[in-house]
């Protein structure tokens, strides 16, 4: 089963940039929606549902700070921040602002694009069902946390391999 790349929507309203951004996104396997100031990245966000947006914070109509603030209003969907501004007040203010990552410019493309992956890959743990501590199935109960096996009420003792297996297959019941 394939699945569909993650759609990054970067709002960055120099032309250079934006193409430099997308070029390589691209080359990596993300798809890309483009936006060139902070109105129509906004309205991007609600049309294309994107994984993750890469916000420049000088844009032309209002700030990346407020586009930040207005996306956290509706969405949880992770938000780097783009900017020459490197102090520290102005990384504070874009992480207080609701960004989940903050990138100076210039920056190289391998961080940028380690960053991409590490904010994706931590929104796929959050979309993770929690897993119960006990699962129960039909007469079959699986302690989680003493990781215990109980048949019928009586304790069946698995050795650690077919622990982690009939674990795994419980927690994913209905889709082995």
């Amino acid at each position: 089963m394939n699945e569909e790349p993650a759609t990054i929507l970067v709002v960055e309203d120099e032309p250079q940039y934006r193409f430099l951004i997308q070029l390589n996104l691209e080359a990596s396997g993300y798809a890309v929606v483009l936006a060139e100031d902070a109105r129509s990245g906004l309205a991007r966000v609600t049309d294309a549902t994107p994984d993750l947006v890469l916000v420049d914070v000088m844009l032309p109509d209002f700030d990346g700070m407020e586009l930040c603030r207005q996306i956290r209003r509706f969405s949880a969907v992770p938000i780097v921040m783009l900017t020459a501004r490197a102090e520290q007040k102005d990384i504070v203010a874009g992480l207080n602002a609701g960004a989940d990552d903050y990138v100076t410019k210039p920056f190289g493309v391998d961080e940028l694009l380690a960053r991409i992956h590490a904010n994706l890959r931590r929104r796929a743990i959050d979309r993770e069902p929690a897993v119960a501590a006990t699962i129960h199935s039909g007469e079959l109960t699986i302690d989680r946390s003493q990781q215990q096996v109980f048949l019928g009420g009586e304790e069946v003792i698995l050795t650690d391999i077919e622990y982690r297996i009939l674990d795994e297959l419980a927690r994913h019941h209905g889709h082995v």
